[in-house]
Protein backbone atom coordinates (compact mmCIF):
# COMPACT_ATOMS: atom_id res chain seq x y z
CA UNK A 1 0.00 0.00 0.00
CA UNK A 2 1.35 3.62 -0.83
CA UNK A 3 2.37 5.84 2.05
CA UNK A 4 0.11 8.58 2.45
CA UNK A 5 0.78 11.75 0.06
CA UNK A 6 2.34 14.72 2.28
CA UNK A 7 -0.15 17.80 1.65
CA UNK A 8 0.97 21.10 2.35
CA UNK A 9 -1.81 23.19 1.62
CA UNK A 10 -5.72 23.07 1.08
CA UNK A 11 -5.00 22.76 -2.29
CA UNK A 12 -1.77 23.14 -4.65
CA UNK A 13 -0.57 22.97 -8.44
CA UNK A 14 2.35 20.32 -9.55
CA UNK A 15 5.64 22.02 -10.63
CA UNK A 16 5.44 20.32 -13.45
CA UNK A 17 2.38 21.73 -14.84
CA UNK A 18 -0.67 20.42 -16.29
CA UNK A 19 -0.42 17.13 -18.50
CA UNK A 20 -0.25 17.99 -22.45
CA UNK A 21 -2.51 14.88 -22.37
CA UNK A 22 -5.56 16.28 -20.99
CA UNK A 23 -5.79 18.68 -24.07
CA UNK A 24 -6.37 15.45 -26.18
CA UNK A 25 -9.54 14.98 -24.27
CA UNK A 26 -13.20 15.69 -24.91
CA UNK A 27 -13.90 18.71 -22.29
CA UNK A 28 -14.84 18.03 -18.45
CA UNK A 29 -13.00 16.87 -15.72
CA UNK A 30 -11.53 13.64 -14.22
CA UNK A 31 -10.55 12.89 -10.66
CA UNK A 32 -7.99 10.24 -8.84
CA UNK A 33 -8.56 9.85 -4.84
CA UNK A 34 -5.49 9.21 -2.63
CA UNK A 35 -4.92 9.08 0.90
CA UNK A 36 -3.36 11.85 2.29
CA UNK A 37 -1.97 13.11 5.48
CA UNK A 38 -1.81 16.74 6.38
CA UNK A 39 -1.11 18.80 9.34
CA UNK A 40 -4.69 18.25 10.19
CA UNK A 41 -4.28 14.38 10.15
CA UNK A 42 -5.19 11.65 7.68
CA UNK A 43 -6.68 12.91 4.72
CA UNK A 44 -8.25 12.39 1.28
CA UNK A 45 -6.40 14.05 -1.79
CA UNK A 46 -8.38 14.88 -4.87
CA UNK A 47 -6.25 15.29 -8.05
CA UNK A 48 -8.41 17.00 -10.87
CA UNK A 49 -7.73 17.31 -13.99
CA UNK A 50 -10.10 19.75 -16.68
CA UNK A 51 -10.39 20.07 -20.10
CA UNK A 52 -11.29 23.39 -20.34
CA UNK A 53 -14.36 24.15 -22.86
CA UNK A 54 -14.06 26.74 -25.18
CA UNK A 55 -16.94 28.80 -23.79
CA UNK A 56 -15.31 28.32 -20.03
CA UNK A 57 -12.43 30.34 -21.38
CA UNK A 58 -14.22 32.89 -22.71
CA UNK A 59 -16.33 33.19 -19.39
CA UNK A 60 -13.44 32.89 -17.05
CA UNK A 61 -9.88 33.62 -18.86
CA UNK A 62 -7.26 32.05 -17.08
CA UNK A 63 -9.86 31.33 -14.05
CA UNK A 64 -10.78 28.37 -15.14
CA UNK A 65 -9.61 26.56 -12.24
CA UNK A 66 -11.51 28.86 -10.06
CA UNK A 67 -14.66 27.79 -11.57
CA UNK A 68 -14.37 24.27 -10.31
CA UNK A 69 -16.47 23.52 -7.11
CA UNK A 70 -14.97 20.83 -5.24
CA UNK A 71 -18.49 19.02 -3.28
CA UNK A 72 -18.55 16.95 -0.49
CA UNK A 73 -21.62 15.40 0.86
CA UNK A 74 -21.87 13.22 4.51
CA UNK A 75 -24.00 10.00 3.53
CA UNK A 76 -24.88 9.60 7.36
CA UNK A 77 -26.69 12.84 7.50
CA UNK A 78 -26.43 15.13 3.90
CA UNK A 79 -24.64 18.51 5.42
CA UNK A 80 -23.18 19.46 1.95
CA UNK A 81 -19.50 21.33 2.00
CA UNK A 82 -18.48 23.02 -0.98
CA UNK A 83 -15.25 25.44 -1.91
CA UNK A 84 -13.46 25.80 -5.45
CA UNK A 85 -9.70 26.07 -5.18
CA UNK A 86 -8.83 29.75 -5.50
CA UNK A 87 -6.71 32.13 -3.38
CA UNK A 88 -7.94 33.75 -1.03
CA UNK A 89 -6.26 37.69 -2.30
CA UNK A 90 -7.52 36.87 -5.64
CA UNK A 91 -9.81 39.21 -7.16
CA UNK A 92 -13.50 36.99 -6.49
CA UNK A 93 -14.25 35.23 -9.75
CA UNK A 94 -17.85 36.47 -10.11
CA UNK A 95 -16.06 39.60 -9.99
CA UNK A 96 -13.75 38.83 -12.71
CA UNK A 97 -15.66 36.73 -14.99
CA UNK A 98 -17.43 37.91 -18.48
CA UNK A 99 -20.87 36.18 -18.65
CA UNK A 100 -21.62 38.30 -21.59
CA UNK A 101 -18.91 36.58 -23.84
CA UNK A 102 -20.31 33.20 -23.19
CA UNK A 103 -22.38 32.96 -26.37
CA UNK A 104 -26.01 31.49 -26.89
CA UNK A 105 -27.06 28.54 -24.59
CA UNK A 106 -25.09 25.50 -25.48
CA UNK A 107 -22.26 27.46 -27.30
CA UNK A 108 -18.20 26.71 -27.22
CA UNK A 109 -18.71 22.99 -25.12
CA UNK A 110 -17.40 20.55 -27.43
CA UNK A 111 -13.76 22.23 -27.95
CA UNK A 112 -11.02 22.00 -25.77
CA UNK A 113 -9.52 25.32 -25.71
CA UNK A 114 -7.02 25.12 -22.51
CA UNK A 115 -6.20 22.88 -19.56
CA UNK A 116 -5.41 22.90 -15.79
CA UNK A 117 -4.69 20.62 -12.80
CA UNK A 118 -5.01 20.70 -8.84
CA UNK A 119 -4.35 18.64 -6.28
CA UNK A 120 -6.75 19.24 -3.32
CA UNK A 121 -7.42 18.14 0.08
CA UNK A 122 -11.04 17.69 0.21
CA UNK A 123 -11.59 18.34 4.07
CA UNK A 124 -9.23 21.42 4.27
CA UNK A 125 -10.55 22.92 1.56
CA UNK A 126 -13.84 22.23 2.28
CA UNK A 127 -13.94 22.41 5.58
CA UNK A 128 -15.17 19.76 6.95
CA UNK A 129 -15.77 19.58 10.65
CA UNK A 130 -13.81 17.14 13.12
CA UNK A 131 -16.22 14.57 13.32
CA UNK A 132 -15.43 11.11 11.85
CA UNK A 133 -17.56 10.68 8.89
CA UNK A 134 -18.40 9.04 5.55
CA UNK A 135 -18.49 11.10 2.83
CA UNK A 136 -19.16 10.92 -1.42
CA UNK A 137 -17.28 13.47 -3.47
CA UNK A 138 -17.31 15.39 -6.87
CA UNK A 139 -16.02 18.04 -8.62
CA UNK A 140 -18.70 20.34 -10.63
CA UNK A 141 -17.69 23.27 -12.89
CA UNK A 142 -21.09 24.56 -14.38
CA UNK A 143 -22.09 21.80 -17.13
CA UNK A 144 -19.92 19.72 -16.50
CA UNK A 145 -19.59 16.99 -13.59
CA UNK A 146 -16.78 14.16 -12.52
CA UNK A 147 -17.35 10.85 -11.25
CA UNK A 148 -18.43 10.27 -7.72
CA UNK A 149 -15.52 8.83 -5.21
CA UNK A 150 -16.35 7.48 -1.76
CA UNK A 151 -13.86 8.05 1.25
CA UNK A 152 -14.22 7.83 4.98
CA UNK A 153 -12.43 10.17 7.73
CA UNK A 154 -11.27 9.75 11.41
CA UNK A 155 -11.74 12.51 13.73
CA UNK A 156 -9.15 14.74 14.06
CA UNK A 157 -9.38 17.92 16.46
CA UNK A 158 -7.48 20.36 14.71
CA UNK A 159 -9.33 19.51 11.25
CA UNK A 160 -10.99 23.52 10.81
CA UNK A 161 -14.72 23.59 9.87
CA UNK A 162 -18.10 24.01 11.13
CA UNK A 163 -20.86 21.62 10.40
CA UNK A 164 -23.57 22.41 8.14
CA UNK A 165 -27.41 21.73 8.10
CA UNK A 166 -28.57 18.49 7.92
CA UNK A 167 -31.28 16.24 5.53
CA UNK A 168 -35.00 16.97 7.39
CA UNK A 169 -38.36 15.65 6.14
CA UNK A 170 -39.69 16.71 3.27
CA UNK A 171 -42.96 18.60 5.04
CA UNK A 172 -40.38 20.69 6.57
CA UNK A 173 -37.96 21.18 3.23
CA UNK A 174 -38.76 23.00 -0.30
CA UNK A 175 -39.04 19.35 -2.03
CA UNK A 176 -42.02 17.16 -2.38
CA UNK A 177 -42.24 13.48 -2.91
CA UNK A 178 -45.32 11.00 -5.18
CA UNK A 179 -45.47 7.33 -5.52
CA UNK A 180 -45.36 6.61 -9.08
CA UNK A 181 -48.28 3.58 -8.62
CA UNK A 182 -47.49 0.30 -10.21
CA UNK A 183 -44.02 1.94 -11.40
CA UNK A 184 -40.66 -0.29 -12.19
CA UNK A 185 -37.52 0.94 -12.35
CA UNK A 186 -34.06 -0.15 -12.55
CA UNK A 187 -31.41 1.46 -10.50
CA UNK A 188 -32.30 4.81 -11.74
CA UNK A 189 -32.01 8.40 -10.58
CA UNK A 190 -32.91 11.49 -13.17
CA UNK A 191 -33.47 15.39 -12.88
CA UNK A 192 -34.93 17.65 -15.71
CA UNK A 193 -36.56 20.97 -15.52
CA UNK A 194 -40.30 21.39 -14.57
CA UNK A 195 -41.70 23.13 -17.82
CA UNK A 196 -45.35 23.57 -16.33
CA UNK A 197 -44.58 27.33 -15.13
CA UNK A 198 -42.13 29.32 -16.45
CA UNK A 199 -42.25 31.97 -13.61
CA UNK A 200 -40.63 29.23 -11.55
CA UNK A 201 -37.56 27.52 -11.64
CA UNK A 202 -37.99 23.97 -10.47
CA UNK A 203 -36.83 20.20 -10.92
CA UNK A 204 -38.05 17.22 -11.17
CA UNK A 205 -37.00 13.59 -11.31
CA UNK A 206 -37.38 10.08 -10.58
CA UNK A 207 -36.10 7.83 -7.80
CA UNK A 208 -35.97 4.09 -8.04
CA UNK A 209 -35.19 2.23 -4.71
CA UNK A 210 -33.94 -0.60 -6.35
CA UNK A 211 -30.80 2.34 -6.75
CA UNK A 212 -30.64 2.55 -3.11
CA UNK A 213 -27.72 0.55 -1.58
CA UNK A 214 -28.27 -1.76 1.68
CA UNK A 215 -26.14 0.56 3.85
CA UNK A 216 -28.58 3.44 3.22
CA UNK A 217 -31.27 1.55 4.53
CA UNK A 218 -29.50 -0.34 7.30
CA UNK A 219 -30.68 -0.02 10.86
CA UNK A 220 -33.64 2.01 10.02
CA UNK A 221 -31.71 4.96 8.38
CA UNK A 222 -33.83 6.81 5.76
CA UNK A 223 -32.08 7.83 2.71
CA UNK A 224 -31.20 10.89 1.83
CA UNK A 225 -31.89 12.89 -1.46
CA UNK A 226 -29.93 15.92 -2.25
CA UNK A 227 -30.66 19.06 -4.59
CA UNK A 228 -27.34 20.83 -5.19
CA UNK A 229 -27.69 24.49 -6.95
CA UNK A 230 -25.05 26.73 -8.11
CA UNK A 231 -25.93 30.27 -9.17
CA UNK A 232 -23.50 30.93 -12.42
CA UNK A 233 -22.81 34.95 -11.37
CA UNK A 234 -21.98 34.82 -7.82
CA UNK A 235 -20.85 31.33 -7.81
CA UNK A 236 -22.60 30.44 -4.41
CA UNK A 237 -23.34 26.75 -3.73
CA UNK A 238 -26.70 25.82 -2.03
CA UNK A 239 -28.22 22.82 -1.16
CA UNK A 240 -31.00 21.13 0.48
CA UNK A 241 -30.81 17.72 2.26
CA UNK A 242 -34.27 15.68 2.11
CA UNK A 243 -35.11 12.47 3.62
CA UNK A 244 -36.74 9.80 1.40
CA UNK A 245 -40.63 8.40 2.52
CA UNK A 246 -40.76 5.03 4.15
CA UNK A 247 -40.16 2.32 1.76
CA UNK A 248 -38.73 3.88 -0.52
CA UNK A 249 -36.41 1.31 -1.38
CA UNK A 250 -39.46 -1.04 -2.69
CA UNK A 251 -41.07 2.00 -4.92
CA UNK A 252 -40.69 4.75 -7.37
CA UNK A 253 -40.88 7.91 -6.49
CA UNK A 254 -40.82 11.47 -8.35
CA UNK A 255 -39.76 14.26 -6.94
CA UNK A 256 -39.66 18.19 -7.11
CA UNK A 257 -37.65 20.63 -5.88
CA UNK A 258 -38.32 24.13 -5.82
CA UNK A 259 -34.92 25.82 -7.04
CA UNK A 260 -36.14 29.39 -5.79
CA UNK A 261 -36.45 28.81 -2.58
CA UNK A 262 -32.79 27.46 -2.20
CA UNK A 263 -31.55 29.96 -4.26
CA UNK A 264 -33.47 32.67 -2.13
CA UNK A 265 -30.89 31.79 0.74
CA UNK A 266 -28.12 33.01 -1.29
CA UNK A 267 -26.99 36.28 -0.79
CA UNK A 268 -27.78 38.43 -4.56
CA UNK A 269 -28.04 35.37 -6.31
CA UNK A 270 -30.46 34.57 -8.79
CA UNK A 271 -30.36 36.99 -11.25
CA UNK A 272 -28.86 34.49 -14.29
CA UNK A 273 -28.17 31.58 -15.03
CA UNK A 274 -28.76 28.71 -11.94
CA UNK A 275 -27.32 24.59 -12.63
CA UNK A 276 -29.27 22.83 -10.43
CA UNK A 277 -28.73 18.49 -9.73
CA UNK A 278 -29.35 15.64 -7.43
CA UNK A 279 -27.54 13.34 -5.63
CA UNK A 280 -28.53 10.34 -4.05
CA UNK A 281 -26.59 7.58 -2.30
CA UNK A 282 -23.72 8.21 -4.92
CA UNK A 283 -25.07 8.80 -7.79
CA UNK A 284 -25.28 12.29 -9.27
CA UNK A 285 -27.76 13.53 -11.93
CA UNK A 286 -26.02 15.71 -15.17
CA UNK A 287 -26.59 19.41 -14.38
CA UNK A 288 -29.82 20.67 -15.27
CA UNK A 289 -30.08 24.96 -16.65
CA UNK A 290 -32.23 27.10 -15.57
CA UNK A 291 -32.08 30.38 -17.46
CA UNK A 292 -33.56 33.84 -15.84
CA UNK A 293 -37.61 32.84 -15.10
CA UNK A 294 -39.72 34.72 -17.41
CA UNK A 295 -42.67 36.42 -16.03
CA UNK A 296 -46.32 34.62 -16.13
Amino acid sequence: MAAPMPVPAAFWVDPAGTPVSVLDRTPGLHVTYHQGESKHGPTTVAYIEYAVPERHDRVYGGRARSAMNVIAIDVMNGALYANAPTSAHSVALADAMKPAAAGPPGDGLSKVTSATAVYVDIPWLTAIPPEAGQFTSFVWADEFISDVGRFALPRSASRPGVAKPVARPSAMSSVSFQAKTGATGSKLLTAQADLSDPSKRRLQGLISGELLSPDSIKNGRKPILTVVVLDYLTRQVGYESVLLPDGADRQVLAFNAAIETMIKLLPGAGNGRVFALAHLDGTVTPPIVFEPPKSS
